[in-house]
């Protein structure tokens, strides 16, 4: 897996405060035989600190040109203080009354307006300060203490239908990685990750290590 040299500061980088990387994908995969035939793209999407969202914009690789960085900054109207994009370039948030939005960017085939962010659930129902989608859709988010997990997701239905709480260590934040792991740190700043995590049950897992 490419791990890079270093970092570069983009000059037209907004005041971020968290970034989400997703929908990765290859249109044609690399031949060493005819690398300029390469050719993949991906998504970036944040948030400032004052909830403003941006997505990443002309994110592509290209042959043996492997800069992905993109060409600029494209604001989302609407505010969230956290952003999660899948790869389906569909956006899960958190606003600052801690509710959860969602927007279905491959159904609506445009960019979201405000009117396009659809609330996941009753106002106040729950208070998630964090939450994550993996690249299989499924979501996992916390409320700063409780971890829980969106049931009822699947290809029809890629909201879900409720959420369901796993049990766990009091939960600052989490992470579901590409390989269906899930990583949470605890309150007390230990990282933890979900154990017998598997398609059989939809990489929930069984525990905790």
């Amino acid at each position: 897996m490419p791990k890079g040299t270093g970092w570069e500061v983009l000059a037209d980088s907004q005041h971020f405060k968290q970034v989400d990387v997703g929908n990765w994908e290859v249109i044609v995969d690399y031949d060493p035989q005819n690398p300029s035939a390469y050719h993949a793209t991906g998504e970036v999407i944040g948030v400032t600190m004052n909830h403003e969202i941006y997505k990443r914009v002309g994110i592509e690789a290209h042959g043996n040109d492997q800069s992905t960085v993109g060409t600029n900054w494209e604001q989302v109207p609407g505010a969230l203080m956290w952003v999660s994009v899948n790869e389906l370039s569909d956006y899960w948030g958190v606003d600052e009354a801690y509710d959860v939005w969602w927007h279905q960017d491959g159904k609506v085939g445009t960019d979201p307006t405000e009117d396009d962010w659809d609330r996941v659930d009753d106002v106040n129902a729950y208070q998630m300060i964090q939450l994550d989608v993996g690249r299989d859709g499924k979501v996992w988010a916390t409320d700063g203490s409780q971890l829980y997990w969106r049931e009822g997701i699947s290809e029809e239905n890629i909201r879900g239908t409720s959420w369901t709480v796993v049990p766990s260590p009091p939960v600052s934040n989490v992470a579901h990685c590409t390989n269906g792991l899930v990583y949470a740190v605890t309150q007390d700043k230990v990282l933890r990750y979900r154990v017998e995590g598997s398609p059989e049950n939809e990489f929930r897992g069984t525990g905790w290590a």
